[in-house]
């Protein structure tokens, strides 16, 4: 009864914890969104934001699929659909993945030759901290998908519980201390226009 108990004050900490999560995420990015509101639809801040967005709902499809899998004890009671969500998470995270390295490859280096080096060093080390989880998620899911329901199960739950903390935290850091700050600092049609063909290109 006591391990039931606390079983229910851990899913209920955890709701409660996401549910803080997601509203302060939402004042994040309607506050960022009034911030920008004036900029053309192709700014090279308004694609990075369009680009976050896509991955926080990638984010949401994991929690759902997390509580799916924490719903059911045995491989038996996994419906097709879920199945076919977390196949579809997986090519979701891999293409995260591409995303982060894209960024470090073409983005990182120009927000440096701007000034912004303390910040990019630690949205790199918050991208590393991610790659691993979903690195890990990944290797869980391609290795026991098919025999071992409970090593997939095990990995949506603990690992996904990280991996979504890391990104929203991630998705602060940038929304709150260097896109701003680019805002700031960032002058001249040519230099927008170069941060532009960067992050279309992303």
């Amino acid at each position: 009864m006591t391990s039931k108990l606390s079983k229910m004050k851990k899913t209920d900490d955890f709701k409660f914890e996401s549910y803080l999560s997601n509203y302060h995420g939402r004042i994040h990015r309607d506050n960022l969104s009034k911030t920008v509101d004036h900029l053309g639809k192709k700014h090279p801040i308004k694609l990075l934001l369009n680009k976050q967005q896509k991955i926080s709902q990638i984010v949401t499809t994991l929690e759902k699929t997390k509580n799916k899998f924490q719903s059911c004890g045995k491989f038996e009671c996994v419906t097709v659909e879920q199945w076919q969500l977390l196949d579809q998470l997986v090519k979701n995270l891999k293409s995260i993945d591409r995303h982060f390295r894209h960024e470090e490859d073409l983005l990182f280096p120009e927000l440096v030759e701007y000034g912004f080096e303390p910040e990019v060093r630690q949205i790199r080390i918050a991208y590393r901290e991610t790659q691993q989880l979903i690195g890990k998620l990944i290797s869980e899911y391609e290795n026991g998908v098919k025999e071992n329901y409970a090593q997939v199960s095990k990995a949506v739950n603990l690992i996904g519980i990280d991996l979504v903390k890391k990104i929203r935290l991630l998705h602060h850091r940038e929304s709150h201390i260097l896109y701003p700050r680019v805002l700031r600092v960032v002058s001249g049609q040519s230099s927008w226009n170069r941060l532009g063909a960067i992050a279309s290109a992303l």
